[in-house]
């Protein structure tokens, strides 16, 4: 693997993957063939493809050959994929990075070649998302499972699909149910703790795994019980929770061309982050009040949001999360500096404060 500048390998690795996912032949072999066209859709739209980094880069801490881990990267990704096809779903968001939402786009689908209407037009798109992201789940496993005895060891490839099914599954998708009940309760009643909590299982948890598998693909293990796989593991989970407080900043705070969705469209949906809670606990009666009533409005102005991230800023709810944030690296660095010594490390510590420094 050659290293020349952070950003320029990070872009190598999303162009790795992508050629990989967009080259595969599994999505060809699903009938009707637009279904099999929209599992590659959220690829074609880009990414960052931070999944795929952490995986070939733990593997290239222990391993001469890291590239052998790429279609368990390219695993990692579509198995994120279809958790965004469904988690668009859920959130009834129209769009992602720029472009239709799944849902939306089979919903126009059905409208142009159907002549579909209304209800029938979205309930068809909801529907055919869902075989989407079901499928983009077979394809991740099938990615894993067609290299066992080729790039991988029968046993290294076992033990990711295992840890895939009898971990990352039930976690993930755990955290997902959370979030989506905490919609439901009111705001004051959540804690801070239940939402990291959530944020361990619904966003962590698969960059963890990110980062394991990248180990146990190195190493050729069949388990994931090794010291090097924990640390890089908390490396991950550390710096993801990073991630996702970031992006809950950028939720408020974001340039909406970069962040490829409306910004404010989390306040309007009534998603209970960090930040809002922190807020609401931080902050004064009547600006508390300005923000409970904010929340869950369909339509929110440009001088709502404004004052809405004036009132965060204020009252410190936004510094405290920052802090985390910090604090969160500061640990993934610690277990980071277990780790063996190479360039991947130093592109892992700056995968580390990417996450919190980006502005998409």
């Amino acid at each position: 693997m050659e290293y020349k500048d952070f950003k320029s390998d990070l872009s190598s690795i999303a162009s790795q993957i992508d050629s990989y996912l967009l080259e595969h032949p599994f999505p060809n072999t699903v009938s009707p063939s637009w279904l099999g066209n929209e599992m590659s859709s959220y690829t074609k739209n880009g990414g960052k493809r931070l999944r795929p980094a952490l995986c070939l880069w733990s593997a290239a801490l222990v391993s001469d050959c890291p590239e052998l881990a790429t279609s368990v990267a390219s695993a990692a990704e579509i198995f994120h994929t279809w958790t965004l096809v469904h988690d668009d779903i859920i959130d009834r968001d129209a769009t992602r990075r720029g472009l239709p939402t799944s849902h939306t786009a089979l919903a126009d689908f059905a409208r142009k070649e159907h002549g579909s209407e209304g209800d029938n037009a979205d309930h068809f798109g909801l529907s055919m998302a869902i075989l989407t992201g079901d499928l983009q789940q077979a394809w991740a496993l099938r990615l894993v499972s067609e290299q066992a005895n080729k790039d991988l060891t029968s046993g290294t490839a076992l033990a990711v699909m295992d840890r895939l099914l009898s971990h990352v599954y039930p976690v993930l998708l755990g955290g997902e149910a959370i979030d989506v009940e905490f919609e439901h309760r009111e705001i004051d009643s959540i804690s801070p703790e239940e939402i990291l909590k959530m944020l361990e299982m619904k966003t962590a948890c698969l960059l963890e795994f990110s980062a394991q598998a990248g180990v146990v693909v190195g190493l050729e293990l069949d388990s994931f019980d090794h010291d090097l796989v924990h640390h890089a593991g908390q490396f991950a989970y550390n710096a993801g929770l990073a991630f996702q407080l970031q992006d809950d900043i950028l939720g408020v705070f974001a340039d909406e061309k970069e962040l490829g969705k409306p910004v404010g469209s989390d306040i309007a949906a009534r998603k209970v982050t960090l930040l809002i809670v922190e807020t609401i606990k931080m902050t004064k009666a009547d600006d508390k009040k300005f923000i409970l009533d904010l929340l869950g409005s369909n339509q929110i102005s440009s001088e709502q949001l404004q004052q809405a991230a004036e009132i965060i800023k204020t009252c410190g709810a936004l510094s405290k999360i920052q802090a985390m944030m910090d604090q969160y690296v500061q640990a993934a660095e610690e277990h980071l500096a277990k780790l063996p010594n190479s360039p991947a490390k130093e592109r892992l510590k700056e995968l580390a404060h990417f996450m919190i420094k980006r502005n998409f």
